[in-house]
């Protein structure tokens, strides 16, 4: 560490493995996998990916590793992900269906000018 030199984008923390006879299925879309390490993946994909997604990599057909990941570098079709097993991924099926509900407008005053008695309940309880 102390007194070593070395150029930051040459440096690996994990080992890369060759990535034939795999494949990578980032969110169920298959992408093209360039290179895998223990710590994440190089990938391809023909359309965008999300930051954070839920990814499984395959060697001869056998699931090796299903993890959550993060986005650490994109540049045009190509993005690294790292590999996050703490992460928790949480998706419910249909939420593009619900839409938020405005908050309704709290007035502070009714209509004859004085302060409401809802105005008044919040102002005791803070």
């Amino acid at each position: 560490m102390f007194g070593k030199k070395h150029n930051p984008a040459d440096y690996r923390v994990h080992e890369r493995y060759s990535a034939e006879n795999m494949r990578v299925v980032i969110d169920g879309v298959e992408c093209i996998l360039h290179d895998y390490s223990d710590g994440g993946v190089r990938i391809s994909s023909r359309g965008q990916t999300r930051r954070v997604a839920l990814i499984e990599v395959f060697k001869n057909g056998k699931c090796i590793r299903k993890t959550p990941a993060i986005v650490a570098w994109r540049r045009e079709n190509q993005a690294g992900y790292a590999f996050r097993s703490n992460l928790k991924i949480c998706e419910v099926e249909g939420a593009e269906r619900y839409h938020r509900q405005p908050i309704p407008e709290v007035k502070d005053h009714n209509e004859t000018g004085a302060v409401s008695g809802d105005a008044l309940r919040r102002r005791l309880n803070m």
